[in-house]
């Protein structure tokens, strides 16, 4: 459950396009989304689902071909898509920071964590160095590394796990109230995988800082979300408690998605792929996005596009017949 009931980001009828040889693809479509402060909220869905441009856009970090056709981001009630420049430089790593896709690659290669370390506080705040090199000290040990030998290290002197901590570090260096982080052990092994998510457990616990963690496993979404939301072809199909989402849920492809989760314990060939390929984002098929996959398909669900609607307190979810479904099983 999130641990304040006040929402910190909201997102609102967001609907963001790019303009590519083939037409016009539309990569988020109408999502609304609220974050609740102190929480870690996992954002869950199939490579091109959407997640990482929803992502960008709540720094709005916009590509040149990228167009926001609607809507509006509010973090503490301020507009993110109406910010000057120089709010958006306030805003952007003070308020909210980002660990990217490839955080491997996102430490400069002639450049020590030192000087990263400096270089970020510079930027926004007038801190000394050794002001900046003793908090960034804190947040290596935070991380479990020994900042005295990290400090001085350049990029390819760091392993894999390292980097990625380090760059979890630099994120939380201006003491941000937003930290997203974008498929961050997609590039780590299972045991360094394992690490991380509980170091970001106790950076949670410890920092209350709120999370949106951004992956297309939603196995580890598990290991570290109060709140997952499930994400597909551009818009939220479900949203709710973690346990209530891997327990009791209520959208067909949110329970596919849990049924192709591979079990150690489990028979194998038990596992049950879903079937067919997320649907081309310049030309959706009418209706519901998921129903040419979608097993328990009826005519309406090619139809009419179905809305996101309020189930119980915590709990919200898109499917003209998830109600059927569900009384079914």
């Amino acid at each position: 459950m999130p641990a304040s009931r006040n929402i910190i980001l909201s997102i609102r009828d967001l609907t963001i396009e790019f303009k590519i040889p083939r037409g016009i693809l539309r990569a988020v479509d109408h999502l609304n989304l609220d974050v609740y402060e102190g929480e870690c909220l996992a954002l869950v869905g199939e490579s091109g689902s959407g997640k990482s441009v929803m992502a960008h856009a709540i720094l709005k970090l916009l590509d040149p071909n990228e167009i926001i056709r609607s809507g509006s981001i509010l973090f503490k009630g301020r507009d993110v898509l109406k910010m000057s420049k120089k709010e958006l430089r306030e805003y952007r790593w003070k308020k909210v920071s980002i660990v990217f896709q490839g955080a491997l690659t996102s430490l400069n290669p002639v450049l020590r964590v030192a000087d990263h370390m400096i270089d970020t506080a510079e930027a926004h705040e007038k801190w000394s160095k050794e002001e900046t090199l003793r908090k960034a000290s804190q947040l290596l040990q935070l991380v479990h590394l020994d900042s005295e030998t990290v400090l001085k290290r350049y990029s390819h002197e760091l392993s894999g796990g390292m980097k990625q901590r380090v760059v979890a570090a630099l994120a939380l260096l201006l003491e941000p109230d937003l930290v997203i982080l974008d498929e961050p052990t997609s590039a780590l092994d299972m045991l360094t995988q394992k690490f991380f998510i509980k170091m970001l457990n106790e950076i949670k616990e410890k920092r209350k800082v709120t999370m949106i963690f951004i992956t297309h496993d939603i196995s580890i979404a598990a290991e570290i979300a109060d709140r997952i939301a499930v994400m597909y072809a551009g818009k939220i199909i479900e949203i709710g408690p973690v346990e209530d989402i891997f327990y009791r849920p209520l959208h067909p492809y949110t329970k596919a998605l849990i049924n192709s989760i591979p079990s150690i314990y489990g028979d194998i060939s038990k596992l049950k792929p879903i079937p067919g390929n997320p649907p081309d984002p310049v030309n959706p098929p009418p209706g519901c996005r998921f129903h040419p996959r979608c097993p328990y398909v009826k005519p309406i669900c090619s139809e009419k596009i179905p809305k996101l609607e309020k189930v119980g307190v915590d709990r919200m979810v898109a499917c003209h017949r998830w109600r059927e479904i569900n009384i079914e099983q």
